[in-house]
């Protein structure tokens, strides 16, 4: 059996949901003005979807120090248990 290597793929639960978020937040900052690289952002779940959103809006300018994402616990950060 060959193996697959290097082929692209799409979660839509994953990548579909972060690409509408993204969509969203570049019209929103647009209207207010703002930049990715200047703004805060609030996670609200830490599962497959919350991660490929984090790491979209990422790629997109966000800085991580200017990011949090949350559990169920609450915020996730070095360090806690």
């Amino acid at each position: 059996m060959k193996k697959l290597k290097n082929i692209p793929i799409f979660h839509d639960d994953q990548h579909g949901t972060a690409i509408v978020v993204l969509a969203g937040l570049i019209n929103a900052m647009k209207l207010a003005g703002k930049t990715f690289e200047n703004s805060k952002f609030i996670i609200n779940g830490a599962g497959a979807a919350g991660d490929t959103i984090s790491r979209i809006i990422l790629s997109y300018g966000a800085q991580g120090k200017n990011m949090i994402i949350c559990d169920t616990k609450g915020a996730i950060y070095q360090g806690r248990k």
